[in-house]
């Protein structure tokens, strides 16, 4: 099977404009073979002759116009093609698709997306709210181009962007007893009162696991959640303890209504979000015009950006930056 290529295309058109071989030769500088040779595989190709040998040369028989129309379309292929690419190539077109925690979609928007998307209103944007495990997925299976979110465990075939510390804290409201500390709560006295907490799916609700367990604990929390929504709700008007990172809470320890109390745990203030991608994929040049941005604002995601209610404490700090 022969492909109708452009050079054979440039020889049908010099052959139809001659009406011979050997002045189509002549005028493409090739040798009369290999005209003959690129007219006989098209007419292989198509299952039919494209010229009739007469006594005043080469004659166009009926098929010649379907080849001309055939070229025509092809043309408008390859330009339409080559414009597609420039229009993904200047952001005018394309897509993104982000996989992330819920607690990092605010900050994501506002700093880095409301932007980007003014920028480049035709590449569409979609975000999907994910569970850690979930992410993972999302990126090693292609789903996502990028994928952020906390404390995701080292996998094989994903490489971390960008890192930023945030800190695990037991969030109540203002006249919870707690809110009265000075000092981090140990998890054993933060678990006296009842407690609110993610699904061990997602990072925080792991992490919290994690410490009960290493500290021989008995964590039998009285809500649990899968949004930090209901958490904050949950510690905003129930009066428990909801343990959440300091980062999900500033609006709401800004507006005075909750407060965050240090959790005294080393794995509570190394909280990791992070900013993950398929190892080894090419990135379109949105993810990476996004990656580029984040890395920019990555001082938006601190932990001490927050205006803590005890005074500023932490400071979001790189951990590790896009690997160029």
């Amino acid at each position: 099977m022969y492909d109708i290529t452009r050079a054979k295309m440039r020889v049908f058109h010099a052959i139809l404009e001659h009406r011979s071989v050997r002045k189509a030769a002549d005028q493409l500088e090739m040798s009369r073979s290999l005209v003959s040779r690129y007219l006989t595989e098209m007419e292989d190709m198509i299952g039919g002759r494209l010229f009739d040998r007469t006594a005043t040369g080469l004659m166009p028989t009926d098929a010649v116009p379907y080849l001309l129309e055939y070229a025509r379309g092809m043309e408008a292929s390859q330009e339409k093609l080559l414009d597609q690419m420039h229009q993904l190539r200047s952001l005018q077109k394309g897509n993104l698709l982000i996989s992330l925690s819920e607690g990092l979609i605010d900050t994501l928007m506002e700093d880095v997306l409301a932007g980007f998307m003014k920028k480049y209103p035709g590449v569409e944007v979609v975000l999907n709210m994910r569970a850690t495990a979930e992410i993972i997925n999302d990126v090693a299976t292609n789903e996502a181009h990028i994928g952020l979110a906390y404390n995701p465990p080292m996998t094989g075939g994903i490489a971390f962007c960008a890192s930023a510390v945030h800190h695990i804290v037991a969030a109540v409201h203002p006249d919870h007893p707690l809110a009265l500390r000075d000092d981090p709560v140990p998890l054993a006295e933060a678990l006296a009162h009842p407690v609110g907490i993610m699904p061990p799916a997602y990072g925080l609700g792991l992490l919290i696991r994690t410490i009960a367990k290493a500290e021989n604990l008995n964590l039998t929390p009285n809500f649990n959640a899968n949004t930090l929504m209901a958490l904050r709700a949950y510690a905003q008007h129930t009066r428990g303890v909801a343990f959440i990172t300091d980062f999900s809470i500033r609006k709401e320890v800004a507006a005075g209504l909750l407060v965050g109390v240090p959790l005294k745990h080393p794995l509570a203030e190394n909280q990791y979000a992070r900013v993950m991608v398929k190892e080894g994929r090419p990135l379109p040049r949105a993810a990476q015009e996004v990656i580029n941005s984040i890395n920019a604002h990555l001082s938006t995601l601190a932990s001490d950006q927050v205006n803590e209610v005890r005074g500023g404490r932490g400071r979001l700090r790189v951990v590790e930056t896009i690997r160029s």
